[in-house]
Formats: C-alpha cells, sequence, structure tokens
C-alpha cells in the first residue's frame, strides 16, 4: 500500500479526490473532493520519504 501510494501522480489526484468523496456517504471529513485531492497529495509525501527511506507507514484515525 504504501509503494502504490507513493506512485499516485499528480493528474490522478482530483480524480481520486473525487471519487473518495462520491465513496463517502455520510462525508465523514465534510470535505470536498478539492480538499481530499491535498490530503492524498500529503499522504503521498509520507510514504515516498517512508519508501526512500525503507521505512514502512502507519495510519491512525479516530473517526
Amino acid at each position: 500500500m504504501r509503494d502504490t501510494l507513493a506512485d499516485v501522480p499528480d493528474e490522478r489526484l482530483v480524480e481520486l479526490g473525487e471519487r473518495w468523496a462520491e465513496s463517502d456517504e455520510d462525508s465523514m471529513f465534510g470535505a470536498e473532493p478539492a480538499q481530499l485531492a491535498e490530503l492524498i497529495a500529503e499522504l503521498r509525501g509520507l510514504a515516498r520519504r517512508a519508501r526512500d527511506e525503507g521505512q514502512l507507514i502507519y495510519c491512525w484515525s479516530s473517526l
């Protein structure tokens, strides 16, 4: 999963944000697709740094 996330190209961020927003019936973040695309980009950056350093990532959500 880390490597898949790290490999997401810039041109797919908006599409993925839109798909996430559509799949979240209760809008757990109350976020717009553009906001979710930004979040995906931030998570992608974390995944890239972890991969470059040979580390794993662990995400925790209290939602």
